[in-house]
């Protein structure tokens, strides 16, 4: 994963990472009740933003 550690326009260190993960449930077909959830399986994407509008590219794995 690439790390940005500043805002490369206004120099702030206090970057926010947003991350796209999905987790893995099963439901059932029929009535739509959560039977079971495997949580957490991986990292689909992310970017970083700052308070002052900057956005980094998006990376994908």
């Amino acid at each position: 994963m690439i790390k940005v550690e500043e805002c490369p326009e206004c120099g702030n260190n206090q970057i926010i990472l947003v991350k796209e993960e999905f987790v893995l449930k099963e439901y059932s077909a029929k009535t739509g009740k959560l039977l079971k959830s495997h949580g957490f399986i991986g990292t689909n994407c992310w970017n970083y933003k700052c308070r002052c509008g900057w956005n980094s590219e998006l990376f994908t794995e």
